[in-house]
């Protein structure tokens, strides 16, 4: 009996220190709403590793169809009790890019739509920190469950898959 406590507070606490970003580590990427027949994602996220210990995600993500929009985001990552956590309290900041049919957005547009995006963006948030979790479900997908502020965020959940550079995936929102 005490063995299989033992066993179940040990495995607890591994699930709680996993380190969710592993395959980035080793250079994967994180598709998020996957289409694996047309390999595309609608969001791509890479991640880097600073020597000092600071975690960067770079993702690409479809914001449009038609007009083909994209933004491209850099966000500071923290890894906390399992779980990817971020700062959604500076969004405008982490908007870097915005493409529309494949032309950059410049100068006043820019401004002006990463403006609007990050603060649509915040009132679907609704908080400042949003801390992720990468869950196997019973069909061996990949499930992102997000929480906002320590509050569990079900309508936040979505599927992901890891993948690698230079397999063809791209960015879509179709």
């Amino acid at each position: 009996m005490i063995l299989t406590l033992t066993t179940t507070v040990l495995a607890a606490i591994s699930l709680q220190t996993a380190d969710p970003l592993a395959p980035a580590r080793g250079g994967d990427q994180l598709c998020y709403v996957p289409d694996a027949a047309a390999k595309t994602c609608m969001s791509i996220a890479a991640y880097s590793f600073g020597a000092d210990g600071v975690i960067v995600s770079d993702a690409r993500t479809a914001i449009s169809a038609s007009p083909v929009i994209t933004m491209t985001t850099r966000t500071p990552i923290m890894i906390r009790d399992g779980f990817d956590c971020s700062n959604a309290s500076d969004l405008t900041e982490q908007i870097v890019a915005i493409h529309v049919t494949g032309a950059a957005l410049e100068g006043a547009s820019f401004e002006t739509t990463r403006t609007q995006i990050a603060t649509e963006v915040a009132n679907v948030i609704g908080g400042d920190e949003v801390c992720t979790v990468y869950q196997t479900q019973a069909d061996g997908t990949l499930l992102a469950v997000s929480r906002v502020d320590g509050n569990d965020r079900a309508d936040l959940s979505t599927p992901v898959l890891w993948i690698k550079p230079g397999e063809g995936w791209t960015v879509s929102s179709s």
